[in-house]
C-alpha cells in the first residue's frame, strides 16, 4: 500500500496516494512509515500544519531513529524558513550527534565548523542521502555560511553529479566571491585575490551545468552575471601588482616597433584558425529519490524522475 500510494504521488494525484497511505496504516497501526509518509505527501502539498503534525507524529513513534523523519522535517523547517532548525535535522539525519551543536547560539544553531562537517560529510557515500546533502547546503546558504553550503555541495558531485547540484556550486561561490569583493578590511588585496579565484570557479561550475542543462534559465542568466562581475574586476585576468615594470618597457619597445613597421593585411598576418573537434557523451540515468527537496518556489518528491531541481 506504501508502494501504490508512492506510484500515486508520483503522478500528482493526493487524494489516492493519502487514501494507500491510510490503508497501510489500519493494517500496521504500530508501524511509523505509513505516517511518515502522509506527512510527505501533505508536505509535498504545502499543507505544513498537517504536515508537521504526521511528521512529528512518525519521529516520535519510531522514537528518533529514523533518519528519513528527521530529515522530512528539515524539509519542512526549510518550508517554514527556519533554517536554523532544518541544519539540525538535517545534521541529525547524517548522523551528528545533537551534543556537537548543543551549546550554539539561537542564530547560528548547529553551525558546525568547517573541519567538523568535512569529516562528516566524507563517510557519505550512498546517492540515498544526496537530497539531504542538497538540501543541507541550501539552508547553509540561506543563513549566509557559504563555505559550509560548498563542503555539501562539493560532497554532492561525489556522489552523483547533477546540474542542479554544479548550479547551486556555483551560485554559492559566487555568492562568496560578492561577499569577499565588498569587504573593506586590512586584507583587503588578499581578499580581492580569494574573490576573484572564487568567481573563476563560479563561471567553471556554471558552464559544467549548461553542459548537463543547456536550457537552464537560471544558470544562463548567473553566467552572465557572473562574466559582467569578471570584467569589473581588473585583477581577475591580471593583477597590476604581480607585473613587473621590465616587462612593461619590453611592451613598450614592441608597440614602439610594430607603429614603425609598415602596413600588413590582417588577413595575412593573422594565423589560420584550427577547427575545434567536437566530443559527444551520453549522461546515465538519474535514480529514484527517497526524500522531498526543497526548492525556492515549493516541493517536489522527485521519485524516479528524470528532471533536476530548478534552481531559479
Amino acid at each position: 500500500w506504501i508502494a501504490f500510494g508512492v506510484s500515486f504521488a508520483a503522478c500528482d494525484e493526493s487524494d489516492q496516494a493519502l487514501a494507500s497511505f491510510r490503508a497501510a496504516q489500519r493494517l500496521a497501526p504500530g508501524n511509523h512509515v505509513s505516517l511518515l509518509y502522509i506527512g510527505m505527501e501533505y508536505l509535498r502539498t504545502n499543507h505544513l500544519v498537517l504536515a508537521q503534525h504526521f511528521l512529528q507524529a512518525a519521529h516520535d513513534s519510531c522514537h528518533g531513529t529514523d533518519a528519513l523523519a528527521k530529515s522530512e522535517l528539515g524539509v519542512l523547517n526549510m518550508a517554514k524558513k527556519q533554517y536554523g532548525p532544518a541544519i539540525a535535522c538535517f545534521l541529525q539525519a547524517l548522523g551528528a550527534s545533537p551534543e556537537w551543536f548543543q551549546t550554539s547560539s539561537s542564530s547560528s544553531s548547529a553551525l558546525l565548523d568547517v573541519d567538523t562537517l568535512a569529516t562528516l560529510v566524507e563517510g557519505i557515500h550512498d546517492e540515498y542521502w544526496e537530497p539531504t546533502l542538497f538540501n543541507l547546503a541550501h539552508a547553509y546558504r540561506k543563513e549566509r555560511h557559504f563555505e559550509h553550503a560548498i563542503i555539501c555541495l562539493e560532497r554532492c558531485l561525489s556522489v552523483k553529479e547533477s546540474a542542479s547540484a554544479y548550479a547551486a556550486l556555483g551560485f554559492c561561490l559566487h555568492l562568496q566571491s560578492m561577499t569577499l569583493s565588498m569587504e573593506k578590511n586590512k586584507n583587503n588585496n588578499s581578499n580581492k585575490e580569494t574573490s576573484s579565484y572564487l568567481l573563476h570557479r563560479a563561471i567553471d561550475t556554471y558552464h559544467q551545468s549548461l553542459a548537463k542543462k543547456p536550457e537552464d534559465p537560471f544558470c544562463s542568466e548567473m553566467l552572465q552575471k557572473a562574466l559582467g562581475d569578471a570584467l569589473e574586476q581588473t585583477d581577475f585576468f591580471m593583477d597590476d601588482h604581480a607585473v613587473d615594470d621590465d616587462v612593461v618597457d619590453n611592451m613598450d619597445k614592441q608597440l614602439n616597433h610594430r607603429h614603425n613597421m609598415p602596413f600588413t593585411s590582417a588577413a595575412t598576418s593573422r594565423p589560420p584558425r584550427t577547427s575545434l573537434a567536437s566530443s559527444t557523451g551520453t549522461m546515465g540515468g538519474i535514480g529514484a529519490d527517497q526524500s522531498s527537496v526543497w526548492t525556492e518556489d515549493g516541493l517536489s518528491l522527485s521519485v524516479e524522475s528524470t528532471s533536476d531541481v530548478d534552481m531559479s
